[in-house]
């Protein structure tokens, strides 16, 4: 049997969203401070403020992307105990942000890049594999809940507005 999702999850999906990006930017700006530097906080970015090691820069990078990962591999482990909408969305919260970064990357290198650079590697090999990893356990779950076609759409695109909105909102923010 299908699970059934309606309005209810997607505002919750989008909720989650913007907590993804909260608790993700968190994890930067609390790389920065452990590591004893002045930081800076917004929906869509922090750090360190002014010149910094590279290899602080580096964790402060990666930090982001290893609560967002944690985020990820927590709701899959819940929902492969108890699958549902909930686990789910946190899951699909956490692949969608890091695929988008990794896209994005193009323009402008995402945490992964980064770090990939720091370790000499090419740029793509972090992002794809963060993005490809937390996108198998998304689709795993997804498949357990057996989900339509037209839930994939929708999340699809409730997350994708809600990426936006916090880019927008972030931007608007900083003046």
């Amino acid at each position: 049997m299908r699970t059934k999702t309606g309005p209810g999850f997607y505002l919750m999906l989008a909720a989650i969203m913007v907590a993804t990006f909260v608790i993700h930017e968190a994890g930067h700006w609390l790389a920065a401070i452990a590591l004893g530097h002045d930081a800076y906080y917004g929906l869509n970015g922090a750090g360190a403020r002014g010149a910094i090691p590279a290899s602080h820069a580096a964790l402060i990078s990666i930090a982001g992307p290893v609560v967002t990962v944690l985020q990820g591999t927590i709701a899959f482990l819940i929902a492969r105990r108890r699958p549902g909408l909930t686990a789910f969305a946190v899951l699909w919260s956490a692949a969608f942000m890091r695929l988008a970064a990794a896209g994005l990357s193009l323009i402008l290198l995402n945490d992964e890049a980064r770090v990939s650079i720091y370790l000499g590697w090419p740029a793509f090999v972090l992002p794809v594999l963060v993005a490809g990893g937390l996108i198998a356990l998304t689709v795993m779950v997804g498949a357990r809940l057996r989900l339509s076609w037209k839930a994939w759409v929708m999340t699809w695109l409730v997350g994708s507005a809600a990426v936006s909105a916090v880019v927008c909102l972030d931007m608007a923010l900083k003046g």
